[in-house]
């Protein structure tokens, strides 16, 4: 694909920069457009490459000289849920096909050769996802290696997009978005309703606190991009937003956003088990007053050691 440099170091894939074009509108600088979201793209796949994780404890290598970055802490995510070995998550979750009853509770014996569904599998074929599960589970650090190449593909940089996540990734294209749930809580936790248009808000001023170029500018494309081609926005530590009521009004706000941006963009939530209404039981959320998306399931998953994986991910299931 290649890529273009912007000015300074700053580079977008060739095939994205039409991409960009098709949200500038007329009058607009173009040029200046690809360099602010150019420079949006470089400083969050450098943050997303050395991040500082919250659930890994660097500490404990008293030998290392430098800090842990993503690269050397990632471990491909699997959950336990099973699905028939020859299937795919969306052949198996299809309601046309008779081998779905083994994922309803049907009476079907389950055929012998069953594989477990990994994290990049379910996020591929969800709309949104809900990953919950302990610290050092590896959800902060599954959200960013997601990110992290797609802000690679549209730099024009890394490998395709289906060598780092998967085969069954086909959605080439998508804008990557991280949200620190903790942060925006820090900033809007007292206020009782939050709304989508305060995350808006707060992912500008976010990026605009870490001097992340022309903020204000790259923040107009940015959401343009979003709502015309689509992103993927990670919504990473509901756990971290204080007590229940500041939980409940910051997950309020993303639902609203999830709702109002949900044309082509995808969505992956992380969250402990006890910070997310009624855990990972969709019945139990919907009597929370919660409400599941019956268009596009939901997928949680719950923790369990698994101790052939060293990061694993549990059951998850259907909100339906």
């Amino acid at each position: 694909m290649g890529s273009v440099e912007v000015r300074d170091g700053n580079f977008i894939g060739r095939d994205y920069v039409a991409v960009l074009n098709m949200v500038v509108h007329q009058g607009e600088d173009a040029r200046g457009a690809q360099l602010a979201l150019a420079s949006y793209l470089r400083a969050l796949a450098t943050d997303l490459a050395g991040l500082r994780l919250g659930e890994i404890d660097a500490s404990t290598d008293q030998t290392r000289q430098t800090p842990l970055e993503l690269p050397d802490i990632y471990v491909p995510l699997n959950t336990s849920f099973r699905v028939p070995k020859k299937l795919s998550l969306q052949s198996a979750l299809s309601v046309d096909n008779p081998g779905n009853r083994l994922l309803t509770g049907g009476r079907k014996e389950q055929p012998t050769e069953m594989r477990s569904v990994s994290a990049l599998e379910a996020l591929a074929t969800h709309q949104r996802l809900t990953l919950l599960g302990p610290a050092g589970g590896g959800k902060s650090s599954f959200g960013a290696h997601v990110l992290l190449a797609l802000a690679q593909a549209w730099r024009g940089h890394g490998q395709p997009l289906q060598q780092q996540l998967g085969k069954t990734w086909h959605h080439r294209g998508l804008l990557p978005i991280r949200v620190v749930l903790r942060r925006f809580a820090e900033r809007h936790g007292q206020q009782p309703q939050l709304t989508a248009g305060q995350l808006w808000a707060f992912i500008g001023q976010d990026m605009e606190d870490a001097g992340w170029g022309d903020a204000r500018q790259a923040m107009t494309y940015v959401q343009r991009l979003a709502r015309q081609q689509g992103a993927l926005l990670l919504f990473d530590g509901l756990d971290e937003c204080g007590d229940e009521t500041t939980r409940a009004s910051v997950l309020g706000a993303v639902e609203q956003l999830m709702s109002a941006e949900a044309g082509k963009s995808r969505f992956l939530l992380t969250a402990r088990p006890y910070a997310f209404p009624a855990g990972s039981n969709p019945a139990g959320r919907r009597r929370a007053g919660l409400r599941a998306h019956p268009s596009q399931p939901g997928v949680h998953h719950r923790h369990a050691p698994d101790r052939s994986r060293p990061h694993s991910a549990s059951h998850w299931r259907r909100s339906v």
